[in-house]
């Protein structure tokens, strides 16, 4: 009997599941047809709601939104912005076009960090494919150690070598992971952020920058985002940067 009731409770949750996620997926289309009715209609101020309602709730999303955003941000005058969505479209999807109309709104606007594009650039491709080298290193970590486990249960000889290898690849895990959840591209959002000596409010101010700027973040220490600029180590408010992270 009460093996009976465990099956029916885990097919009912089951079926919980799969209709809550049905009903999601439906709410979702339903957000996204509407957004883009408004945004054919030249409501912008509409669709520039709903979109942003989408991109909050949804991890994954057509990146096409993004570029509807950055359109959006554009006609109200907020440079900055469309340059923040723009960057997140070239998170999922690299374009040449995206890259150039980038460039362009930088430079119109004297906006710094945008020379080193190709770096970024780089940077961007790399993040993308994180979660394929940390799925890369676990696969191979889980076969030297069956294969080290196999060689114990046969009573073969296991040399130092194996031990390296097996360390190596854990190190190589660990690295990339904390790449994973450190790694971000940041622009300034406000004029004369200020950065600071220390990731605390009192600290000394080391630098100011104007909005527009772009840099690479190395980590976060709570509200504290850590900046490398010319091998010196900087910390910005999150508040003051629109975050494009992994």
């Amino acid at each position: 009997m009460q093996t009976f009731l465990r099956k029916t409770l885990k097919y009912l949750l089951f079926i919980f599941i799969l209709n809550s996620q049905f009903a999601y997926s439906q709410e979702s289309s339903a957000s996204i047809k509407s957004a883009d009715f408004f945004f054919k209609k030249g409501n912008l101020k509409k669709s520039d709601s709903l979109y942003k309602q989408l991109v909050d709730k949804n991890s994954k999303i057509n990146p096409n939104i993004f570029l509807k955003l950055a359109k959006i941000a554009i006609s109200k005058n907020d440079e900055v912005e469309a340059l923040y969505y723009l960057n997140v479209y070239n998170r999922y999807e690299q374009n040449e076009e995206v890259n150039n109309e980038i460039l362009k709104i930088a430079e119109r606007n004297n906006f710094e960090g945008y020379e080193k594009e190709n770096l970024n650039s780089i940077l961007m491709i790399f993040m993308k494919f994180i979660p394929y080298f940390l799925i890369i290193f676990s696969i191979l970590i889980f076969y030297i150690q069956y294969s080290l486990l196999k060689r114990i249960n046969l009573k073969e000889k296991i040399t130092i070598r194996h031990y390296i290898i097996v360390s190596a690849l854990i190190l190589g895990l660990l690295f990339v992971s904390n790449l994973d959840n450190n790694l971000s591209i940041i622009i300034l959002k406000n004029d004369n952020v200020v950065l600071k000596e220390s990731p605390n409010a009192t600290s000394k101010i080391l630098l100011k920058l104007n909005k527009g700027t772009k840099l690479n973040s190395i980590g976060q220490d709570d509200i504290w985002i850590r900046v490398l600029i010319d091998n010196k180590l900087y910390f910005i408010n999150q508040a003051d940067v629109f975050q494009i992270k992994t």
